[in-house]
């Protein structure tokens, strides 16, 4: 722990930030000289400990450095600011009026002259920094000033944040101030009764990937027994170096874990004078956020080029991957996400450990904001131990207050013992921990009663519009069925100790094989960034379609029926968004999730095409607020849905479902292939 202690307090105090009365603020954003300094030091302490074949790899990445902000206000003073990851610099000061405009949505701004003015936003909902700055953007704003004092997040006195904001460089630039600071320029425009002018000022700077701007992962390796054949099995341990202001739990605290497991594990099998069974990877990814700008798919850059640029060879060798992403926080469980495969081995080791957890653990979803994401849509069954709970979001979580001060090393250890016994058992285990059932449960429940699939919806659907769908779910379904009695069968077959080692060797590599299979067919992002099975984004999109159309149905009309095909609707991709954002902003969006520059995991996660029906719900909240309803436009928009409903969303679940019914068959033929060599080799 004195080693840990010494990692997170070096971490602590690079950046090139300061305050407004010059003291260290932190802050290493990707692509900046404190990222690169954290890297180097990374580097350094990997060959310290002794690893084998250390390196910095470069990778291309939008710079992003922020050195200080404040915001001048008369009778208030010089107020201490922030910014956004990829939010673009004043260029200078920027001065003008500022305009409250509450939480910077559409009707926000209704009867309000922005246009050459600096907004003043709070952040009350969960939207995108990057489209409440161009939803300013769209009304001719200047700048965007924005506040917590209503938030999710920095809810502690005098709290700044920043985030990665899914930003284009023509956005007007983005502060952030506290949400006490927020209150007192309200309460100055009230007291005021007129216009209060502003200075600002915001010290980014930005350097493109096609211009020179790069960061580095840091990799180094604990040979096993196997090493530099191509038969070499590898467990892969990792964090991230890049961090908000002073990073401590977000991700001091992780950088410090890989590194004291590093060392236990270098210094163990030295005194043993053996290596370990596989080869163990040890990873700093650098750009976990904000890594790349003009594309919604800002974060997990520096773990998406590692795997698919700088080592794609992993994937079908490698038997995990573990990552720490946020831990140490005081009172709080030791949280794990993990792809499902993992669950039970994740659950027994947390059993055996829970003596050491004074605050005790949880499962979570898999989430697709962290670096587990880019490795398990690779292919490769992934955990990552974390700390996060809604208190540390709304105090602390990426703000000036994710300080040293907020660690419970206790929960630490906690979590390094954790880590310790998974990397352990995965790392020298004969035949791996991989229970396939897990992703066969999950996936009958969903196709069976599921929040968000469900067959017998479809198939009703299907019917009722004669799209033809009925034969490929039908099929998915039998694949899924299919793919449960595998998978148990396989569980039983290994059951029984494997009495050769060829054999162990050959499962081993089946099951990293099937891995890969599952991992690219059946893992995807739905349009509310959450992981989902690749159908189910477009299952949504078709039952919310058929909702709304049946509403519109019939001969007569009330606002409660077309209220009902209202909220429908915003449920079909992301036309949620209609509510609170101009159509501009909407199209803006949709362009950087779906459009020429999708980057990075995005293509190969999201769940494209999304169907759009910003135009119908736009004319039904139109007729709803005249309070005139005619019978030919409705009829004119209810056609118009069963057409996208007929073509566009069945078509995007058909294709779908052919992928990841391609997926189960091969699994479920590699499966029952190694249940054959089990049972005749040595199993059963």
């Amino acid at each position: 722990m004195d080693y840990a202690k010494n990692v997170i307090t070096t971490l602590r105090n690079m950046g090139t930030a300061t305050t407004i009365e010059g003291r260290p603020f932190g802050f290493r954003g990707a692509g900046s000289i404190s990222a690169h300094e954290a890297s180097f030091y990374v580097k350094d302490e990997m060959v310290r400990l002794g690893l084998t074949n250390v390196a910095l790899e470069e990778f291309p990445l939008d710079a992003w450095e922020f050195r200080g902000a404040w915001v001048d206000v008369p009778n208030l003073g010089r107020i201490q600011a922030a910014s956004f990851g990829g939010s673009p610099g004043t260029n200078g000061e920027i001065t003008g009026d500022i305009v409250n405009v509450a939480n910077g949505l559409k009707s926000d701004y209704v009867a309000k002259d922005v246009q050459g003015k600096i907004v003043l936003v709070n952040w009350h909902k969960d939207h995108s920094v990057g489209r409440l700055a161009m939803e300013a953007s769209v009304h001719g704003a200047l700048a965007v000033v924005l506040t917590t004092y209503d938030s999710s997040y920095g809810m502690l006195d005098g709290a700044l944040q920043c985030h990665d904001g899914i930003f284009r460089q023509s956005y007007p630039p983005v502060l952030s101030i506290s949400g006490r600071d927020g209150l007192a320029i309200i309460d100055l425009l009230k007291q005021s009764g007129e216009e209060v002018e502003v200075t600002l000022r915001s010290e980014i700077e930005f350097t493109p990937k096609d211009e020179g701007g790069k960061g580095w992962n840091v990799v180094g390796y604990l040979p096993g027994e196997k090493w530099g054949r191509e038969d070499d099995e590898l467990l892969i341990i990792g964090d991230h170096t890049d961090a908000w202001f002073f990073g401590a739990c977000d991700n001091n605290t992780g950088v410090a874990a890989v590194l004291v497991l590093a060392d236990a594990f270098k210094r163990f099998y030295y005194e043993k004078g053996t290596r370990p069974r596989r080869t163990i990877v040890f990873i700093a990814h650098e750009a976990e956020e904000g890594g790349i700008i003009e594309t919604h798919y800002t974060w997990l850059w520096g773990a998406w080029y590692a795997i698919s640029h700088h080592h794609p060879d992993w994937v079908g060798r490698t038997a995990a991957c573990l990552l720490v992403d946020t831990v140490g926080f005081r009172g709080q469980p030791l949280s794990l996400e993990m792809t499902p495969e993992l669950s039970r081995f994740a659950h027994g080791i947390l059993q055996n450990n829970a003596e050491t957890l004074p605050n005790g653990y949880q499962i979570c979803k898999t989430s697709v904001l962290t670096d587990l994401w880019p490795y398990a849509i690779s292919g490769i069954a992934s955990i990552v131990l974390t700390d996060w709970s809604e208190e540390y979001n709304r105090k602390y979580y990426h703000s000036q207050y994710d300080d040293i001060d907020i660690i419970d090393y206790d929960s630490l250890m906690g979590a390094f013992s954790v880590l310790a016994d998974m990397a352990s058992v995965l790392v020298d285990s004969p035949v791996l921990p991989l229970n396939l059932s897990s992703t066969a449960k999950q996936l009958s429940d969903s196709l069976r009663d599921g929040n968000s699939i469900r067959v017998a919806d479809l198939k009703s659907i299907d019917k009722r519009y004669k799209l033809g769908l009925s034969p490929s779910l039908a099929r998915l379904t039998a694949s899924s069925e299919e793919f449960v009695e595998c998978t148990r069968t396989l569980n039983e077959a290994l059951k029984e100790d494997l009495t050769d080692a060829q054999l162990e060797e050959s499962v081993n590599k089946t099951l990293i094989g099937i891995q890969v299979l599952l991992g690219r067919s059946l893992l995807a992002m739905s349009a509310g960034e959450e992981s989902a099975f690749p159908c189910e984004q477009s299952a949504i999109d078709l039952r919310s379609l058929d909702k709304a159309i049946t509403a519109l149905s019939g001969m007569q009309h009330n606002p409660e029926s077309i209220e009902t095909a209202i909220e429908a609707l915003s449920h079909v991709g992301m036309t949620g968004l209609c509510r609170d954002v101009s159509e501009a902003t909407y199209r803006d969006a949709i362009e950087l999730m779906c459009g020429k520059d999708v980057a990075s995991w995005g293509a190969k996660s999201h769940l494209l095409p999304m169907v759009d029906v910003w135009e119908e719900r736009s004319r039904l909240c139109a007729i709803r607020e005249s309070k005139t309803e005619s019978m030919v436009d409705v009829g004119r928009i209810r056609s118009s849905l069963l057409n996208k409903a007929l073509y566009a969303a069945s078509s995007n679940l058909e294709r779908s479902i052919e992928m990841m019914q391609k997926g189960l068959n091969d699994a479920n033929t590699k499966i029952r292939s190694l249940i054959s060599s089990v049972q005749k080799g040595g199993g059963g």
